[in-house]
């Protein structure tokens, strides 16, 4: 599904009829200086004092977004780095990020961690812009993978020791093919079809 597109086609046109989504997003207006306020921080407070959330600068003097809940905990976080990669985290009620999606120049990446905020699946969209799907067991070992390069596409299943086991692809020349890997990587069968 494209950003900005909700999957119902909008005002009835379908997917891919020439709906382009929202308009690009431009630089507000300079204010009148009178109207400007300027800080390191900002808070924001209920009329109970309860912090719902912050804007401030971090280290490096990065800025950051925090969004609490009622109990004051913090659920989602918007923030830069020095290398000028954004990112944002959905945090659980025990204060455990379950969701990460990061944008930079080398990669963008979501990642989905179960309730012990253990890795289990990261979409990956490379410099390149090629695509990679990872699937990762109850510890956060990698255990399928799943990419599309301009080479072809592959399916790799990997041991409990992360070593590749598997291997299924389709080339670019159109010619399938199964490989079956020792643990020291060294091909057992190989299957590849004229």
């Amino acid at each position: 599904m494209r950003p900005g597109h909700s999957g119902q086609g909008g005002r009835g046109q379908r997917p891919g009829s020439g709906h382009s989504g929202p308009p690009p997003l431009r630089p507000a207006p300079e204010p009148p200086p009178d109207k400007i306020i300027e800080a390191q921080a900002f808070l924001l407070r209920t009329h109970g004092g309860a912090l719902r959330g912050s804007f401030a600068l971090g280290e490096e003097d990065m800025p950051a977004m925090v969004i609490y809940d009622e109990d004051e905990n913090p659920r989602v976080a918007l923030s830069m780095t020095e290398e000028g990669e954004a990112s944002v985290q959905l945090i659980d009620a025990k204060g455990l990020p379950r969701l990460g999606l990061v944008s930079g120049d080398e990669q963008t990446l979501i990642m989905l961690g179960d309730a012990g905020s253990t890795p289990r699946a990261a979409l990956v969209l490379d410099e390149h812009g090629e695509p990679a799907l990872e699937l990762y067991d109850a510890t956060g070992e990698l255990r399928a993978c799943v990419n599309v390069d301009d080479e072809g596409c592959r399916v790799v299943l990997f041991d409990s020791e992360g070593a590749p086991r598997v291997g299924l692809g389709v080339e670019g020349d159109g010619k399938p093919g199964v490989h079956l890997l020792r643990p020291d990587g060294a091909i057992a069968a190989l299957l590849i079809l004229e």
